[in-house]
């Protein structure tokens, strides 16, 4: 939303991306225009299936293939796309959003229906599944249901992912609120202090709570540039894939494994070292907190880690 409350226009939402996103997002508009089915061109920052982020070489039927986040969008790959050169081609997959939507899925769920999208797209076999938070889980989820079996396991890249902590209950929908508004703010490289904002606002009834923390944060000096309606939509999707997170305990796997983590962010090997029954987890910590791995110079690490657990941990599936 706007200072004023209003709706900012189209224009003004695509002028706030960064450079990588706005490109994306253009080149997704023009996708949609052009009606290339095979491209998925319906998609937009929370969408509803495959988001090709770089064409690849002719022919290419094993792409890197990186889920979305908790917030269902894929925009934030933008800028790590485009450092992903080579041969193979670069998707996402979005969340669905639509009206008829499951939005009560479960992780292992929506890991049989991304396994689904992309053979629907003639893959048989990804060159990698990795994902950024809430996407590493479901692309770890989507390796171990791989038709491929222990045969040949697709290799695995979490990017900060890290499991729901055991014993550890649900949020409430205070807490899920601030989680929510503070991924918004992370996502978007803000200096505010979501903890800054009154703790009368959680306890609101949701539609209330979100108009309030947007007047709040403009106030304070970041606009969302989100209207009342899309506001409310991804919220909608972060609430649905949060509960699928916290009651998903991720399962052994027996197929190479790269976590690249933040040292500032929490998350650490030993939470995945314990899965990982066949090859060794290969850990790579990064400088930086959870947010800053997809932005700045961290980006051009994680970039050349991924493409270093597409081109080694494939050569030894």
């Amino acid at each position: 939303m706007t200072r004023g409350g209003g709706t900012p226009s189209p224009d003004a939402r695509i002028d706030s991306l960064s450079p990588a996103r706005r490109e994306l997002y253009l080149r997704l508009l023009r996708e949609r225009a052009n009606a290339r089915p095979a491209r998925a061109g319906d998609v937009g920052d929370v969408g509803d299936g495959v988001v090709v982020l770089r064409e690849g070489a002719p022919g290419r039927t094993d792409p890197v293939v990186l889920v979305h986040p908790i917030g269902g969008g894929v925009f934030c790959y933008g800028p790590l796309a485009r450092l992903l050169d080579g041969p193979r081609p670069v998707w996402a997959i979005a969340a669905d959003t639509s009206p008829s939507a499951e939005n009560g899925r479960t992780v292992a769920e929506l890991a049989e229906h991304y396994l689904e999208l992309l053979a629907g797209r003639g893959v048989r076999r990804p060159g990698l599944l990795g994902g950024w938070s809430f996407g590493g889980l479901v692309a770890h989820e989507m390796a171990r249901r791989h038709p491929a079996g222990v045969e040949r396991p697709v290799p695995v890249t979490l990017i900060d992912s890290a499991p729901w902590p055991p014993g550890t209950g649900a949020w409430s929908t205070a807490e899920t609120l601030r989680a929510y508004i503070d991924d918004l703010v992370g996502s978007g490289g803000a200096d505010v202090d979501v903890a800054s904002l009154p703790d009368t606002l959680w306890r609101l009834p949701v539609p209330e709570a979100l108009d309030r923390a947007s007047h709040e944060l403009a106030e304070r000096g970041f606009d969302l540039a989100l209207g009342v309606d899309e506001l409310r939509r991804r919220y909608t999707v972060f609430e649905a894939m949060t509960r699928a997170m916290q009651r998903h305990a991720p399962g052994e796997y027996a197929g190479p494994v790269a976590l690249l983590y933040a040292t500032a962010s929490g998350v650490g090997p030993g939470m995945w070292r314990p899965l990982s029954t066949g090859a060794p987890l290969v850990p790579h910590p990064l400088p930086g907190d959870h947010f800053s791995l997809l932005t700045g110079g961290t980006v051009r690490d994680v970039a050349r880690l991924l493409l270093h657990s597409v081109n080694d941990l494939w050569e030894h599936r």
